[in-house]
């Protein structure tokens, strides 16, 4: 899911989700990937289309020297590129591996600053961005990003024989435009070992606060987005799914950001991709053992392998940043309009399993 780091996220708000053994306390990266086989069906893709970022919202990154901002008045942030999708108001925790961002948090400890940019790119298969590796309509960074606010900090290269420096946890305080690369070539640049050497920064502008639900009074969405939700969860429940449980929606969905609404949407859609992936595979395994193809043990093996990272697709991620890109009362009619199509699909996979009984 990323590069040079692992993450697992908004921890604090994903207590609600009643999905068994596929807690949110487990650590998603070790399961998600965001490229790869997954892909959505046919008759997603036209509907999703409109909800695709505009060539406008993207950076395109070119391998050039670095330069200097030249107004003391503008703020100059690091920035970590990785595949997935932060959201304000939630919490997230990342596995630091690479040099550069072991350097990016000496840095921001030292500065006392504690802030950075993460925007979404695309990345190698296994989640690398090395930009020297990918095609050239890959390199490029989405213009709004989140700004993480460092909150603690742990030292863990003795636990990981080296392999991963820093555990580190953060809040996820807003949103950041991106105004202008200041050294690019830092995403291109690798040691001998191909990991980053130096981290990028920016020019940035950190975008005004979203205001609290119903302080503008603009918040149409909100009950039929709520509704439709749960018509889409008590299906989900029939098909033995992730759902989320019921004082989510009594207690906490009418009350937060439509930023939090969309990180647990986000996160639900990922276990449901990880489950459906999980049940095929133990199918496909049940069945030859009833064939008698392997033993027991062989075929316990076999589920492990598939149930290996889950590869979700560009498509997957990308339709999520025009969310990131609006404002409040923007990302909850476009929230509204994802879960909505969720629920149609839904309802008519349920009629189709009907028919076939």
């Amino acid at each position: 899911m990323d590069d040079g780091a692992r993450c697992g996220r908004c921890r604090r708000l994903f207590f609600f989700l009643g999905i068994g053994l596929w807690a949110v306390s487990t650590c998603l990266p070790a399961f998600v990937t965001p490229r790869g086989q997954w892909a959505c069906p046919a008759r997603r893709v036209s509907q999703r289309l409109a909800l695709l970022p505009q060539s406008s919202e993207w950076l395109p990154v070119v391998n050039s020297p670095t330069v200097e901002t030249t107004d003391e008045n503008i703020t100059v942030l690091p920035v970590f590129p990785l595949s997935s999708v932060y959201w304000p108001g939630s919490e997230a925790t990342l596995q630091i591996i690479d040099p550069a961002y072991r350097k990016m948090y000496d840095d921001i400890l030292m500065s006392g600053s504690r802030r950075f940019v993460v925007t979404f790119t695309r990345s190698l298969p296994g989640g690398r961005v090395r930009y020297a590796d990918m095609e050239e309509g890959d390199r490029r960074l989405f213009r709004i990003g989140s700004l993480l606010y460092l909150t603690d900090l742990e030292e863990v290269s003795g636990q990981t024989d080296g392999h991963v420096k820093y555990v580190a946890k953060h809040e996820v305080q807003g949103r950041v435009q991106l105004l202008r690369l200041l050294n690019p070539s830092a995403l291109f640049e690798t040691d001998g070992k191909g990991n980053k050497v130096n981290y990028l920064r920016a020019e940035a502008r950190i975008l005004p606060e979203e205001k609290n639900p119903g302080e503008d009074g603009e918040e149409s969405w909100r009950s039929e987005l709520l509704d439709s939700w749960q018509d889409f969860q008590s299906l989900a429940q029939k098909f033995e799914e992730p759902h989320i449980a019921g004082d989510f929606f009594s207690k906490v969905a009418p009350r937060v950001s439509s930023g939090i609404l969309a990180a647990a949407w986000q996160q639900l859609q990922v276990q449901t991709q990880l489950v459906r992936r999980q049940k095929r595979a133990m199918e496909e395994v049940k069945k030859i053992i009833e064939e008698g193809r392997m033993s027991q043990k062989e075929a316990l093996e076999l589920v492990f392998q598939k149930a290996g990272p889950l590869d979700l697709g560009w498509d997957f991620w990308e339709q999520l940043l025009p969310l990131l890109a609006a404002n409040s009362w923007q990302r909850g009619e476009l929230l509204l309009g994802l879960v909505r199509e969720e629920l149609k699909l839904a309802k008519t996979r349920f009629a189709l399993k009907e028919a076939l009984k």
